[in-house]
C-alpha cells in the first residue's frame, strides 16, 4: 500500500498500482469541483457544529475524474468538516473499500 499526500495523486503513479495489485491513499488538493461534490455534507456539518459548539464532520463517497489528467474515474472521499467556526474539507482519492477508506479520516 502507498500513502502520500497530493503531489503523488498523479495518473501514471495510480495506473501502475491499480495494474500491479497495490493499494493506493492520495491526498487531493481541494478546489471548486470538489468542494462543490461536498456542499450538502459541508452544509449539514455547519448546521450541527454551529448548534453544539464542537466540530462536526460528515463523509462523501463518489467517483471523480479530473478534466484532462486523469484517464479514468477514482474513488474519492470527502470529508466536510466544520472546526473553529469554519470549513476545513479534505479529500483522499483511494483504492481501498468503503470501511478501510472511511476509517482514515474518523
Amino acid at each position: 500500500m502507498l500513502r502520500a499526500d497530493s503531489g503523488f495523486a498523479r495518473d501514471a503513479l495510480m495506473s501502475w498500482c491499480e495494474g500491479n495489485g497495490v493499494d493506493y491513499i492520495f491526498g487531493l488538493a481541494r478546489n471548486p469541483r470538489l468542494a462543490a461534490q461536498i456542499g450538502p455534507q459541508l452544509a449539514s456539518a455547519a448546521l450541527e457544529s454551529l448548534d453544539t459548539g464542537k466540530p462536526a464532520r460528515r463523509f462523501a463517497d463518489f467517483t471523480w475524474r479530473t478534466r484532462q489528467s486523469w484517464s479514468c474515474g477514482r474513488r474519492v472521499i470527502g470529508k466536510a468538516e466544520w472546526t473553529h467556526g469554519k470549513a476545513n474539507p479534505r479529500f483522499i482519492v483511494t483504492t481501498l473499500g468503503d470501511s478501510e477508506g472511511r476509517r482514515l479520516y474518523e
